[in-house]
């Protein structure tokens, strides 16, 4: 019989993996080249069944299964994928990706599945691809990949979406140590 602690394990594993397909379609519906966006489509799919899984697991726990819906940090994540572009939200799912490695393999209903394999070959597969957006591939592999730049280099893409990513740290750095400092909004608002 589960624990009330293995029905909320359940729950959060369910959770995270609704959110991963979502995210995964997400970026493969705005995903231009279209051997990426098969690779997104996979990926989704493996994430689907992963969720089905744990429904599977609440089922048998006498447990009903919650309406999906996804939470903020997804929701966003899919908005600025719509908006920027897949490779602007491409590091955070890496960071995402990275911290899932590794908790399947603890978990004993998911022991003697392939999930955990799967969610490291997921966690490999996008740093590739985000290693390829910041200089660990060559520029014309990079354009191979994404399929916009077809020939010389991916260079000026990369520097484009690592100047905007720096450039937006830094001026929300700046707004964040000015409102931390000072107490009126006029100053927080010159700063920004």
């Amino acid at each position: 019989m589960a624990s009330a602690e293995d029905i909320g394990r359940y729950r959060t594993n369910w959770q995270d993996e609704i959110e991963s397909a979502a995210l995964y379609q997400a970026i493969a519906d705005h995903e231009q080249q279209s051997q990426l966006a098969e690779v997104y489509r996979r990926l989704a799919a493996t994430e689907e069944q992963h969720a089905q899984f744990w429904e599977a697991q609440l089922r048998a726990a006498g447990q009903a299964i919650p309406q999906r819906q996804l939470g903020w940090r997804t929701r966003t994540l899919i908005w600025l994928s719509r908006r920027f572009g897949p490779q602007f939200v491409l590091p955070t799912i890496s960071s995402l990706e990275q911290a899932d490695d590794t908790g399947y393999r603890a978990q004993p209903e998911s022991r003697a599945t392939p999930m955990a394999a799967q969610e490291r070959s997921h966690s490999r597969l996008i740093q590739t691809i985000v290693g390829g957006m910041r200089g660990g591939m060559e520029g014309s592999a990079i354009a191979q990949l994404e399929g916009r730049h077809r020939a010389a280099s991916g260079n000026a893409l990369r520097a484009a979406v690592l100047g905007a990513s720096d450039g937006l740290l830094s001026n929300f750095s700046l707004v964040m140590g000015v409102a931390g400092a000072e107490m009126n909004g006029s100053g927080v608002l010159v700063a920004g």
